[in-house]
């Protein structure tokens, strides 16, 4: 993704739907916090909240926090779940193979490697993977209509 000194960029406060491959270290801006980039013509979205949909690869159940490994395509992002949220595995029954769509926030651990904490999730049938995925274009659709037609220089 080039920045040229002509696009502007627009910080949301709001969980963005991305793809999982999206997450990428050349795809994220860092500072105090971790911000994923999406761009819109000239128009740079950045968000810190987001929702993504996959496929659990794996689960890693560690003392201090429980990784859940979203797999989509051939790309996997880390899902933390701190003590607070590992119960959600059990209420929404989630385990290997299984479909599901997250929100959480974007952080970075002591490695430098990106990770949704997660806020809540949700088991999902198989065939509401795609139309997740149709749902993120008709979001970017709506981000670009919108901000063309309120002045804001999105060609």
């Amino acid at each position: 993704m080039q920045e040229n000194s002509d696009a502007r960029e627009i910080y949301l406060d709001c969980f963005l739907k991305i793809y999982p491959w999206e997450i990428k270290t050349n795809n994220v801006k860092r500072g105090t916090n971790i911000f994923v980039k999406i761009q819109l013509g000239n128009i740079i979205l950045y968000s810190r909240k987001v929702s993504l949909a996959g496929r659990v690869k794996e689960i890693y159940k560690g003392e201090k926090f429980t990784d859940i490994l979203l797999e989509a395509k051939e790309d996997v992002v880390p899902l933390r779940l701190w003590p607070e949220k590992q119960r959600l595995l059990d209420v929404k029954n989630i385990e290997e193979n299984s479909f599901l769509k997250a929100f959480g926030t974007l952080r970075e651990d002591r490695d430098g490697n990106i990770y949704v904490s997660v806020l809540a999730l949700s088991r999902i049938p198989e065939n509401h993977i795609e139309s997740f995925y149709t749902s993120v274009e008709e979001d970017r659709r709506f981000f670009e209509r919108f901000l063309k037609n309120n002045n804001t220089g999105v060609s």
